[in-house]
């Protein structure tokens, strides 16, 4: 019976620890969301010249801050809908409490309960995975959006101020 025991402990630690995870996603999702709004304020202060050079633009240096700040727009864009999708709410999987399981813990034997246990936790573990791992995948394309973002933030600078000084 120890062995189912150290098996049950073995698969809740597991089932924790995946929770865990889900938990540190919703985390980092958060600072990056903080961080994204905080680009947005900043680029935001170019925005006035890419608007003013979006409406005729002459020469390449006034094409170049349009182009960068649609595309830091497009960035911006996904990223923030690719946070809210990791923060939108998502439920973990647990073993149910039912009747049925109260019923069955008070007609089964304790290795028999230990066994069902961590099979149950086993399964919910999996799922959850699953859940995981699509969440950590957006907050990975999320991060991507908001590094382009902050790159062609750079250059529009960048190329205000080259503008400014030609």
């Amino acid at each position: 019976m120890d062995n189912y025991r150290e098996l049950y402990k073995l698969a809740l630690d597991a089932f924790k620890e995946e929770k865990a995870r889900f938990t540190r996603i919703d985390q980092k999702a958060a600072l990056y969301f903080s961080a994204l709004t905080f680009l947005v304020g900043v680029s935001g202060f170019f925005t006035k010249g890419v608007l003013n050079a979006l409406f005729l633009p002459e020469g390449w240096l006034e094409w170049g801050i349009v182009l960068l700040g649609l595309a830091r727009a497009g960035c911006v864009v996904a990223a923030w809908g690719a946070l809210l999708s990791v923060l939108r709410v998502h439920g973990l999987w647990n073993i149910p409490l039912t009747d049925e399981t109260i019923e069955f813990y008070s007609h089964e034997q304790l290795v028999d309960i230990y066994y069902h246990m961590a099979r149950g936790l086993k399964e919910a573990r999996e799922r959850n995975i699953e859940i995981t791992n699509r969440k950590a995948k957006r907050l990975a394309w999320s991060y991507r959006f908001m590094t382009s973002a902050l790159v062609c933030a750079i250059a529009v600078a960048s190329l205000f101020t080259i503008r400014y000084y030609i």
